[in-house]
């Protein structure tokens, strides 16, 4: 991407993938995506999806992949994820 000029990338930082079970956050792809951005000196515009079936009230695991688009039912859940985004 750096040969192409690319100067800015859309990341989407999905909730579901990070935070599956509540509390338990894992960042390793992510760590990995960033740390190429870095190193090419890409900037990142950060977009946060997907509530996790705990979050959003639908039955765990998803019986149709939309239902990751349901809102997140608990607020504090949600603000807690950006703050660590």
């Amino acid at each position: 991407m750096k040969e192409l000029g690319v100067k800015w990338a859309r990341l989407e930082l999905r909730w579901d993938y990070i935070e599956s079970q509540k509390g338990q956050f894992n960042w390793e792809f992510y760590d990995t995506v960033v740390k190429s951005f870095e190193e090419n000196n890409i900037q990142i515009l950060g977009q946060l999806s997907n509530a996790p079936c705990w979050a959003n009230g639908r039955p765990c695991p998803f019986q149709n992949p939309l239902e990751a688009w349901y809102p997140p039912t608990d607020s504090g859940a949600w603000a807690n994820f950006n703050k660590k985004a």
